[in-house]
C-alpha cells in the first residue's frame, strides 16, 4: 500500500512538472491528455488486483453472483423444499381424516404419506401410500384406493404394515 501511494504521488507530481515544462500550443493538450492518462492507469491498477483476487480462487465471490444469477438460489431451492414437504403433511393429515371417516379406521391404525412434486411452478401429487397396520386388516384396500384415485387422481399404494 506503501509503494502505491509513493508511484501515485510520484505520478502525479511528474507530470505536474512535465506540463509545467511543455511548450504552450497543440503539443500542450497531448501532454496533458498523456499525463491524465498515466494518472488514470496509477490509480486503477488495484482494481485489477482485486479482481483478480476475488475470482482466483474456487468459488469466489463472482462465481456466486453468477450462479444466483443464472439459476436458482440455495434459498429458493430449500424454500420450495419446505412448501413441498409442507403441503405433503397437510395432504397426508387431512386424507388421513378423510379416510377414518369414510371407511369407519381408527386413526392410529394407519398412516398416509404424500408425495409432492413442484414443477412449473405448481405443486403436484405424485403419489399417496396407505400404511394398514394389523388393526386394519380387514379394511377393503380397493375401495381405500379408488376413494384416492377419484378424489385426487394420483397413483395410490396400499402397503400392509
Amino acid at each position: 500500500m506503501k509503494s502505491y501511494i509513493i508511484t501515485l504521488i510520484g505520478v502525479a507530481l511528474l507530470s505536474g512538472v512535465i506540463q509545467i515544462i511543455a511548450p504552450e500550443g497543440e503539443t500542450k493538450k497531448y501532454i496533458n491528455l498523456l499525463a491524465g492518462l498515466c494518472a488514470v492507469c496509477v490509480v486503477i491498477a488495484p482494481f485489477g488486483t482485486v479482481i483478480k483476487a476475488l475470482t482466483s480462487h474456487e468459488g469466489g465471490y463472482f462465481d456466486k453472483v453468477l450462479e444466483a444469477e443464472s439459476g436458482q438460489s440455495d434459498y429458493e431451492s430449500i424454500y420450495l423444499e419446505n412448501i413441498k414437504n409442507h403441503g405433503a403433511e397437510s395432504l397426508a393429515d387431512g386424507l388421513e381424516g378423510m379416510i377414518s371417516e369414510k371407511f369407519g379406521i381408527k386413526r392410529e391404525s394407519f398412516s398416509v404419506t404424500a408425495r409432492m412434486i413442484y414443477s412449473e411452478n405448481v405443486l403436484e401429487v405424485e403419489r399417496i401410500t396407505v400404511y394398514l397396520k394389523p388393526a386394519a386388516i380387514f379394511a377393503d384396500p380397493h375401495s381405500i384406493k379408488d376413494f384416492i384415485n377419484t378424489l385426487l387422481g394420483c397413483p395410490c399404494e396400499i402397503i400392509y404394515a
